[in-house]
């Protein structure tokens, strides 16, 4: 755990001190907000458990998410998976 935990915390760290000002630094300063939107956009249809079996490229990768997030999602309600 604490070989983890210590890759974890340099990689948010090389995240947040060297990644983000450069993505800031070429990017408009609106498109932060447009990809976190777009982010919490995907959340909300995206599967919620593994789906080992799924294709994970397009084109195939495209119709089936949002089913398969509907079908998680009704699962994880029914059995009250997320709720602590």
């Amino acid at each position: 755990m604490a070989k983890l935990k210590l890759q974890v915390s340099e990689h948010v760290r090389d995240e947040e001190d060297r990644l983000f000002p450069l993505l800031a630094a070429a990017c408009p300063p609106e498109a932060p907000d447009e990809l976190g939107d777009k982010i919490r956009i995907a959340k909300k249809i995206a599967p919620t458990r593994p789906q080992p079996s799924a294709p994970d490229t397009p084109p195939g990768n495209k119709p089936l998410g949002p089913g398969t997030g509907l079908v998680d999602r009704a699962r994880d309600l029914l059995t009250g998976r997320g709720k602590s």
